[in-house]
């Protein structure tokens, strides 16, 4: 199947998955995370894939759309996002 944000390729026991949007470093959109949600129902029912790399083209990875976030009023700081054990 043809893509438009990713590239999948099986070669043996291996899978690769190539975030393929570096204009935009990569940034995951809705289209992207459909499209990887397809690879990943692929290669979670296929007996033939063992190994599944994650890789992105250009310089980076991958990111969110700073464009598309929701109002930082909502975002909680990294301690507010940390939960703590309770060794009791």
């Amino acid at each position: 199947m043809g893509y438009q944000t990713i590239e999948f390729e099986v070669r043996g026991h291996t899978a690769c998955v190539t975030l393929n949007r570096p204009e935009v470093l990569n940034a995951i959109n809705d289209e992207m995370i459909a499209e990887l949600a397809e690879v990943y129902a692929e290669v979670e029912t296929s007996s033939d894939i063992w190994t599944l790399i994650i890789t992105g083209a250009g310089r980076a990875l991958c990111g969110a759309p700073m464009s598309t976030r929701p109002p930082t009023t909502t975002w909680k700081t990294p301690r507010e996002s940390t939960t703590k054990a309770n060794p009791s």
